[in-house]
C-alpha cells in the first residue's frame, strides 16, 4: 500500500530493515577485506622507494664529497664522516642487527648481517637505514658493465632501508649500488652486466632480488614482485 499523500510531501520513505542494514554492511566489509591487504602493500612499497630514493641520494652525495677532500680514498671511514648523524658500526655489533637475511627466493644470504664473513664495514643514519660497505676494488679498475662509470668499479654499497625490521630480503628492503669513480650506480641499470635487472627476478638462484635498486629508484615501482609477463627496460616497465 503506497504511502499517504501527506507523508509523500513530508518527505518521510520506508527505512531500511535490519537484515537490509546488515546484508549491506557484510558487503562493505568483504570489499574492505579484498582491497585492503593490496592498499597496504601499495602504501609500504612507496614508503620503501621513497626510503631507497633519499639513502641513495645521501650516500652518493657522501661519496662525492669524501673524493673532494680525499681522491682516491673510498673506504667506509671516509664515506661516512660525510653522512649527518652516522654511527659506523663496532667489530661487536658489526652488522647493526642480529637478523638473518634472504635473497629474493628465500635462500639465506650469509654475506650480509650477523652471519657476514667478508671483511666489510657497517653504518647505521639516524633514521635506522643500515649501510654495508665493501671495497674489494681500491685501484677501481673492475668492469661492471657497458657505461664508463661501470668500468671503473671500486666496490659496493649496500643498504637495508628500514633497519632491522623484516623482512631484511633483497629486492624487498635490502639494495645494492656499485660505487665507482663516477660517483654511486643502482645494481641492475641498462648498462650493468654483472647484476642486471634479470637478477631480481625470483626465479634467479644465484643472486635472486640483487638487481632490483634502479627499477626502483628510476621507475618508482617494485612491480616485479607480482608481474607475471616480464619487465624489461625496454619493454614493460610496470604492471598493468
Amino acid at each position: 500500500m503506497p504511502p499517504p499523500p501527506e507523508a509523500i510531501s513530508l518527505g518521510f520513505f520506508r527505512a531500511f530493515t535490519l537484515a537490509e542494514t546488515l546484508i549491506t554492511l557484510a558487503i562493505i566489509g568483504v570489499v574492505a577485506a579484498l582491497t585492503m591487504p593490496s592498499l597496504i602493500a601499495h602504501y609500504k612499497e612507496k614508503q620503501t622507494i621513497v626510503a631507497l630514493k633519499k639513502a641513495f641520494s645521501q650516500l652518493n652525495q657522501a661519496v662525492q664529497l669524501s673524493q673532494v677532500e680525499t681522491p682516491g680514498d673510498y673506504s667506509a671511514d671516509n664515506i661516512v664522516k660525510y653522512l649527518k648523524s652516522a654511527k659506523k658500526c663496532t667489530d661487536k655489533d658489526k652488522s647493526c642487527t642480529l637478523m638473518t637475511y634472504k635473497y629474493l627466493n628465500g635462500r639465506i644470504q650469509d654475506n650480509w648481517g650477523a652471519k657476514d664473513h667478508w671483511s666489510v664495514n657497517y653504518a647505521q643514519l639516524a633514521d635506522g637505514t643500515i649501510i654495508r660497505f665493501s671495497v674489494s676494488s681500491p685501484s677501481c679498475k673492475i668492469i661492471r658493465g657497458t657505461s664508463e662509470a661501470l668500468k671503473h668499479f671500486c666496490g659496493e654499497i649496500s643498504v637495508d632501508v628500514n633497519g632491522n625490521k623484516e623482512p631484511n630480503v633483497m629486492g624487498k628492503d635490502v639494495f645494492y649500488f656499485n660505487l665507482t669513480t663516477y660517483g654511486l650506480i643502482p645494481f641492475g641499470t641498462k648498462d650493468e652486466t654483472e647484476y642486471p635487472f634479470a637478477n631480481c627476478d625470483s626465479s634467479v638462484s644465484a643472486s635472486s632480488g640483487l638487481g632490483c635498486a634502479a627499477w626502483v629508484l628510476y621507475n618508482e615501482n617494485m612491480d616485479y614482485l607480482r608481474c607475471r609477463d616480464k619487465l624489461a627496460w625496454d619493454g614493460k616497465r610496470q604492471c598493468k
